[in-house]
């Protein structure tokens, strides 16, 4: 479950940093 979470945690991390980075013109 803990391994899991972490993925979960990357995952939102590395889509957050990916939008920022589209969403910077």
């Amino acid at each position: 479950v803990a391994i899991l979470i972490v993925f979960v945690q990357i995952v939102q991390s590395f889509g957050d940093w990916l939008v920022r980075r589209l969403s910077h013109k």
